[in-house]
């Protein structure tokens, strides 16, 4: 697993580097938005540890630059604010994931190894024959040919469709799809399926994926 953490506190990057050293194949650390747009072979990283509060550009800035070269790397926003609206933001921006600071690092590193198995997921797929195919959707590539065009989409975004095809014409709960994306041992709420939720339908309409109150969400087939 290759690492790249964005963070401009060298105490906490000089304590994040240390960790991720001793459990990760390779792991670079830069300080700033500028720092991180000068590097080279940004498709060869598979997980990205983005600081919100940066010099300069912001974290937000920086995750939409990183997705818009490497759109399948994993990425978890590291906060020192626990306002909901920091969250959403990150999420709705392409982030996988969310750490508040202060964080535990074990904590951190079960969210990294868990985030890493989706990627694993995205990157191993075969193209195949089947239902979630014959809607457009490429497990492998990470996108959706949404009416003749082609939409990107983030790890998250790729196995949150393909189990709603999955399970066409069945409602699946916000619980189920938590514990198929992010994992059972995920220690988040289902917000986070929420929100994903709506940047699915901000990417091609809002009627693709139907909403059953106090039941989870379905794929709309007449759309």
């Amino acid at each position: 697993m290759k690492v790249l953490l964005l963070e401009d506190d060298l105490g906490i990057g000089h304590i994040l580097t240390k960790t991720l050293e001793k459990n990760v194949e390779k792991v670079v650390w830069v300080q700033s938005a500028e720092a991180l747009f000068q590097l080279r072979n940004i498709n060869d990283f598979d997980i990205a540890l983005i600081d919100v509060m940066l010099p300069g550009k912001d974290g937000f800035e920086a995750l939409k630059w990183l997705r818009a070269i490497n759109e399948s790397i994993g990425a978890i926003m590291l906060t020192a604010k626990s306002q909901s609206e920091d969250k959403v933001k990150g999420l709705m921006g392409g982030a996988d994931d969310y750490v508040t600071k202060p964080f535990n690092t074990k904590e951190l590193l079960a969210r990294i190894n868990a985030l890493y198995r989706k990627v694993l997921i995205i990157k191993e797929a075969s193209k195949r024959s089947s239902t979630a195919n014959s809607y457009g959707l490429n497990e492998e590539e990470g996108y959706f040919v949404w009416k003749g065009s082609r939409v990107d989409l983030t790890n998250t975004e790729t196995l949150i469709i393909a189990c709603l095809l999955e399970r066409m014409g069945h409602v699946v709960s916000r619980d189920e799809l938590l514990d198929k994306v992010w994992g059972k041992n995920y220690f988040g709420t289902t917000k986070v399926v929420d929100v994903n939720i709506q940047r699915i339908r901000k990417k091609m309409t809002e009627e693709i994926i139907l909403t059953k109150w106090g039941k989870g969400y379905q794929w709309n087939e007449s759309v």
